[in-house]
C-alpha cells in the first residue's frame, strides 16, 4: 500500500523541471496502480490505513512548498477573474429577467447577487447597533415597499458599497434598490 501511495505521489507531483518549463503535469488518470498489483489491491489502495490518516491530515494542513505556491498563483488569479466575471454575468442576467420587458409588474422577482457574489435574501447583515438585520426576499414590488428603514439601509449598503448611505433617506433608497435588482421605478 505504501508503494502505491509513493507511486501516486511520484506520478502526480511534477518535478521542478516540469514546473519551470511550463510542461503540463500528468493527469490523475495516469496514476494507475502498477500491473503487478491485483485488482483487490487497487481497491484497497484508495483507502488509507487508519495509522496514516493523521499524517495525511498534517500534510494537508501544512503549507504548500514555495514551488507549488508559485505554480498555483496564476491559476488562482484566473479562477478569481472567472468568479468575478460569473458574478457580473449572473447579476446582469437576473436584472434582465426582472426587467419590465421580461416580467409583469407584480413579480416574482429573481434574486440578484450582490457585487461581492453573495446572495442577499435572508442574509444577516450587521448594521451599527445591537441587532443584526435579516434581509427579506425581494420577490415583488410590495416586498420592496414594505422594507423597514434598517432593511433598506442594509440592502443599499450591500448593493452600493461605494455610496454614502447617509445621503439617501429611506424613501430615496427604495428606488435605488429597485434599480439594483433591475426594476427601476
Amino acid at each position: 500500500m505504501i508503494m502505491t501511495v509513493i507511486h501516486k505521489l511520484i506520478v502526480l507531483i511534477p518535478n521542478s523541471k516540469q514546473l519551470s518549463s511550463g510542461a503540463p503535469s500528468i493527469s490523475p488518470a495516469a496514476a494507475v496502480v502498477p500491473p503487478w498489483f491485483g485488482p483487490a489491491y487497487a481497491a484497497a489502495a484508495a483507502v488509507p490505513p487508519p495509522w496514516f490518516v493523521p499524517a495525511i491530515a498534517a500534510a494537508t494542513a501544512a503549507a504548500l512548498p514555495p514551488v507549488l505556491t508559485a505554480a498555483l498563483a496564476p491559476l488562482k488569479a484566473i479562477l478569481n477573474q472567472m468568479d468575478e466575471n460569473l458574478t457580473e454575468l449572473s447579476m446582469c442576467y437576473c436584472k434582465d429577467l426582472n426587467s419590465f420587458r421580461q416580467m409583469p409588474h407584480v413579480g416574482p422577482f429573481h434574486e440578484v447577487l450582490l457585487p461581492d457574489g453573495r446572495r442577499p435574501w435572508n442574509l444577516v447583515h450587521n448594521l451599527p447597533g445591537p441587532i443584526p438585520v435579516v434581509l427579506p426576499p425581494l420577490i415583488d414590488s410590495q416586498s420592496i415597499q414594505n422594507l423597514s428603514v434598517n432593511e433598506s439601509c442594509a440592502y443599499f449598503i450591500l448593493y452600493y458599497p461605494n455610496h454614502d448611505v447617509g445621503l439617501y433617506p429611506h424613501l430615496l433608497r427604495l428606488p435605488e434598490i429597485r434599480r439594483a435588482i433591475g426594476r427601476p421605478a
